[in-house]
């Protein structure tokens, strides 16, 4: 009997011992695992309350030589859009990597677009009536990218790339399937 007691009085103590030297391997995985969890948290908390700048609505009027497109951009993140910088380019063919007929840069260091806020961009080309009335003419593409500072001080973009072709109808815009992109 007195073999057993000794028994396990010798593997208590050396559990003892053993928890002893190890206590301090446990505490740093139980503070790294708890950093990993908070970096993370934090991670999740500002996917869900940043500034999300997207297209919502977009049209095209002309006027005598005056091609203009309303594009209606909002932010639908649930705090603001700060210093935003928007620049476009109207561009000919299904490729906007191809030069552009035109560069305008409109800047508003001081804009700032409210959570849900809505701001209308109006950009205008002059282009003689003729010039898009060719059925043959590939479609004019503009290319717009919008620039700011979400409430994490974090620099964001959205690229928004748009078709405008000339039907029976008029103009028509939609967005391309490709270049539409934003972080």
């Amino acid at each position: 009997m007195l073999s057993f007691f000794q028994t396990v009085g010798g593997c208590l103590w050396m559990a003892a011992d053993w928890a002893e030297h190890h206590t301090g391997v446990f505490m740093l995985v139980i503070a790294a695992t708890s950093v990993a969890q908070w970096r993370q948290s934090r991670k999740s908390s500002e996917r869900q309350l940043r500034a999300y700048v997207h297209l919502t609505t977009a049209s095209v009027k002309t006027s005598g030589e005056t091609l203009s497109v309303l594009l209606t951009i909002n932010n639908g993140g649930h705090t603001p859009a700060y210093r935003m910088r928007t620049s476009y380019a109207f561009r000919s063919g299904v490729d906007s990597s191809m030069a552009p007929l035109s560069e305008h840069e409109v800047f508003d260091q001081k804009m700032i677009l409210a959570p849900h806020g809505d701001y209308p961009l109006r950009l205008s080309i002059n282009s003689p009536e003729n010039s898009l009335a060719d059925e043959e003419r590939p479609p004019l593409i503009v290319v717009t990218r919008i620039e700011y500072c979400d409430a994490f001080k974090r620099k964001r973009w959205t690229n928004i790339r748009c078709e405008i072709i000339r039907d029976a109808g008029g103009y028509q815009i939609r967005p391309c399937r490709e270049g539409n992109d934003a972080n």
